[in-house]
């Protein structure tokens, strides 16, 4: 089916797509496999600055209230905030580094992978963030 999250996450991507995009999981995806899928693909759109919309979230009201997820380490999102805030920009960059791990962008979780798309967009590094969100979903692709 190519690869609709990341295509659609120019300029074409809008709230109601969000809600497409979930109606689209192949037949006899388990429900929490989408959700888990929708919760990567989802929180990297929305760091990327496209809308989900709350209609968007609200798909999720019907999964699991829980979900697991790794939490990125508390020092590591504090100091990244705090960088960002004081202008810290190198400072900044190695939080990002830190927060996506061994594993890259693509073996991130869904909040560090979010907190590293926005730091980069904050910092100005936009093309950065776009590379950082295609590598993450690009193994996502259905």
């Amino acid at each position: 089916r190519g690869l609709p999250p990341v295509a659609a996450a120019g300029a074409e991507w809008r709230a109601e797509t969000a809600a497409r995009w979930w109606r689209a999981a192949p037949p006899g995806m388990a429900p929490e496999e989408r959700a888990a899928r929708a919760d990567r693909v989802f929180m990297v759109l929305d760091a990327l600055g496209r809308p989900i919309g709350a209609d968007g979230w609200a798909l999720f009201l019907d999964e699991p209230r829980e979900m697991s997820a790794a939490l990125p380490n508390i020092g590591l999102r504090y100091g990244l905030r705090d960088a960002l805030r004081e202008g810290r920009a190198g400072e900044a960059i190695l939080h990002v580094w830190i927060l996506l791990g061994e594993g890259g962008p693509a073996g991130a979780g869904s909040l560090a992978l979010g907190a590293a798309i926005r730091a980069l967009r904050a910092l100005g590094l936009a093309d950065e963030a776009r590379a950082v969100a295609l590598e993450a979903l690009i193994g996502d692709a259905w």
